[in-house]
């Protein structure tokens, strides 16, 4: 009985030394999310204001050879990420990885 109970101590250590590795490993990793969260982002083109004028990327499902970029679109509304666009008067959100500032 007495081998038994050593092998399932020194399993039950094992196992606790695995995941006390990996509780470290899931706060560091967290750490560094929370630090990536907290630099400053530079978005790649800048953010359109109300009243500008901007193209609307085309559904990818279209069919055949439509245009790629539809508009000219006014700003309604913007946000961080997205921008409430006049199209057909109603105001549709899009992400502002879809608008281009029209020129």
């Amino acid at each position: 009985m007495a081998p038994l109970r050593d092998r399932m101590t020194r399993y039950f250590r094992q196992l606790d030394t695995q995941l006390l590795a990996l509780r470290q490993t899931a706060r560091d990793q967290q750490h560094i999310r929370d630090q990536t969260k907290l630099q400053p982002h530079l978005s790649a083109q800048p953010i359109p204001s109300v009243d500008d004028k901007v193209l609307v990327r085309a559904a990818p499902d279209r069919p055949g050879f439509s245009r790629w970029w539809l508009g000219p679109h006014e700003i309604i509304l913007t946000s961080d990420t997205c921008a409430c666009v006049d199209m057909k008067g109603k105001g549709r959100w899009k992400q502002l990885s879809q608008l281009k500032p029209f020129p």
